[in-house]
Order: structure tokens, then sequence, then C-alpha cells
């Protein structure tokens, strides 16, 4: 799997998550995102993945009171 990931996140950014099949894609993606809600109210992620599971897996590793925060967008 390969990440580019310079600096941290802001307002704007896209991170794309490529790579084979059970490498923890998902996961990265999850803690990513939990860091980056957790850091200010405000913040507003969008996750677009290709399986339903995927963002169902997402959204239920998020407190529940962050999940107004997360998008997940599933393409099946």
């Amino acid at each position: 799997m390969r990440i580019d990931l310079a600096r941290p996140m802001a307002k704007g950014n896209l991170i794309i998550f490529k790579g084979e099949r059970n490498q923890g894609k998902t996961s990265v993606a999850a803690s990513t995102i939990k860091q980056f809600i957790k850091e200010a109210p405000e913040n507003r992620v969008v996750y677009v993945g290709i399986h339903k599971q995927h963002g169902e897996k997402l959204l239920n590793s998020i407190e529940a009171g962050q999940r107004n925060q997360v998008l997940a967008l599933t393409i099946d």
C-alpha cells in the first residue's frame, strides 16, 4: 500500500489509499479520519469506498457523537 501525505490534513485535502486487497487501507483511513475530526468540531470528512461494508466498518469505528462529521459514500 502506498500513501502520499507530506503534511497534516487541512481543509480541502484529498487522500487516496490505493493498494491490493486486505492490506489495511480501511483501517488506516479510519485512523486518519478519527484523528482529523477530533482536532476540531468544524472538520468534516467525505469517505468514498468501493464496498458498502467498508463504509459501515468505518462509521462503526467512529464515536457516535462524531458520526455527523463523516459522510460515507460507497460504490457497489
